[in-house]
C-alpha cells in the first residue's frame, strides 16, 4: 500500500497510464478534491495458469480466498439488486451483474490539486487521444417513456411510493482511447466517485457517481452510505 500526499490529478493519471502500458490492467477509482476522499489505483493480482499470466477475478473463481490478496475492488449492478429481490429485469445487461478483482498492490493519492485538463492538453501533444461517439439511442421508445412517467405519477398521487429513480439505458458506438473519454468526463464533471476498469472478456467500463455505497476502512469499520 503506497500513499502519496499533496498529489495532483496528473500524478494519479500518469501512474495509471504507466501501469496500463506495462500490462498491469489497473483499476482506477478517482475522487474529486472537493469530495474529501482519496483516489486509488488497484493493481490486479496475477498468477501463472497453464504457462500464462492471468488476472484473478474473484467472482469468476470463487475458490480464491480474500485473504490471499491484500485488497479487492468490484461492483454490484442494479440488475444484481433486482435479482436479489426476485424481480426480473426487462433489460439485458451488458456488464456482469457482479464483478470483483483481487489486488496485490494499491496506490493511494491524497489529491490537493486538480490539473486534469492541463495534463490531457499535454498528453494530446505526444499521444493520440481522439475519441468518437456515434448516435445515441434509447432502450425504450418515447411512448413507453411517457407511459412509465404516467404510471409513476399515479403511484405518487396514491401514496404507494414517495420517490422513483426512473432511468433508461442509452447506447452509442464508441471508438478511441477509453482513458481519454474518461478524463474528458471527469474534467467536465469531477464527481465524488469515478471508476475506470476493464472487465474480464469485455471492454472498458467507466462510472461517475456521487459516492460509494459500501466502504470498509483500514480499522475494519464497515460504513454504508445510502443514496
Amino acid at each position: 500500500f503506497t500513499t502519496k500526499k499533496s498529489a495532483k490529478r496528473s500524478d494519479v493519471w500518469r501512474k495509471f497510464l504507466e501501469l496500463r502500458a506495462a500490462g498491469k490492467e489497473p483499476v482506477l477509482l478517482d475522487t474529486a478534491v472537493l469530495a474529501g476522499e482519496r483516489s486509488l489505483i488497484f493493481v490486479p493480482d496475477k498468477r501463472q495458469e497453464n504457462g500464462q499470466e492471468k488476472v484473478r477475478d474473484s467472482w469468476v473463481n470463487p475458490r480464491i480466498q480474500p485473504e490471499e490478496a491484500r485488497a479487492w475492488v468490484g461492483f454490484h449492478t442494479y440488475d444484481q439488486g433486482l435479482e436479489w429481490m426476485g424481480i426480473e429485469s426487462r433489460q439485458t445487461p451488458r456488464l456482469p451483474k457482479s464483478w470483483g478483482r483481487f489486488c496485490s498492490k494499491v496506490y493511494e493519492f491524497e489529491v490537493a490539486t486538480e490539473d486534469g485538463a492541463e495534463f490531457m492538453a499535454e498528453l494530446e501533444s505526444s499521444a493520440r487521444t481522439d475519441i468518437a461517439i456515434g448516435e445515441v439511442t434509447s432502450g425504450i421508445t418515447k411512448q413507453e417513456y411517457l407511459e412509465a412517467l404516467a404510471s409513476i405519477k399515479k403511484a405518487l398521487r396514491n401514496g404507494e411510493t414517495y420517490q422513483v429513480n426512473f432511468a433508461q439505458e442509452l447506447r452509442a458506438d464508441f471508438s478511441g482511447d477509453p482513458f481519454a473519454f474518461y478524463a474528458a468526463m471527469f474534467n467536465a464533471n469531477p464527481s465524488a466517485m469515478c471508476f475506470l476498469l476493464k472487465v474480464a472478456g469485455m471492454a472498458k467500463a467507466m462510472v461517475a457517481n456521487h459516492g460509494r455505497f459500501v466502504v470498509i476502512r483500514r480499522s475494519g469499520f464497515f460504513h454504508c452510505e445510502m443514496v
